[in-house]
């Protein structure tokens, strides 16, 4: 299968056996306890569960940011404006947190690493294999339009 920028979004990811299945489809006589052992040694198993802790994070964020906009509220009626203005920064800096984290979780799957320009290259040759136009977005990621 042709991958793009279409139909990359409705295939399966976040797993490591994902990735071994698919693996030992293409090549059969490939060991899977090796390919595991290699995706373990390279960080795969890692960032796959930092991944799923990022998401969690940003769910508890919106939690706190959603009580932190209750307590201001309540801080607003009582007039004390010395902690309305305190609990504004407050809301400010998560909100800014919890921008960061979405632009992470939300980002294209046509994604590659600043440092790893191998993988950059690989993009870049999908993408006009294609036919389609791209550049590379603030954030290390293949823009596709």
């Amino acid at each position: 299968m042709i991958i793009n920028h279409k139909n990359i979004n409705n295939m399966k990811q976040n797993k490591v056996s994902y990735v071994v299945k698919d693996i030992c489809e293409q090549y059969p006589e490939v060991d899977p306890m090796f390919i595991y052992e290699v995706l373990l040694k390279r960080g795969i198993f890692k960032w796959l569960a930092a991944r799923e802790d990022i998401i969690e994070l940003k769910n508890e964020i919106r939690e706190k940011l959603s009580l932190l906009e209750d307590w201001q509220h309540r801080v607003k009626n009582k007039k004390d404006w010395k902690t309305y203005q305190q609990s504004k920064g407050y809301i400010k800096a998560y909100e800014f947190i919890l921008k960061r984290i979405r632009i992470i979780t939300h980002s294209t799957r046509f994604r590659a690493a600043k440092k790893d320009p191998a993988a950059r290259w690989y993009l870049y040759l999908i993408s006009h294999s294609n036919g389609l136009k791209e550049k590379t977005g603030k954030y290390g990621e293949v823009i596709v339009k």
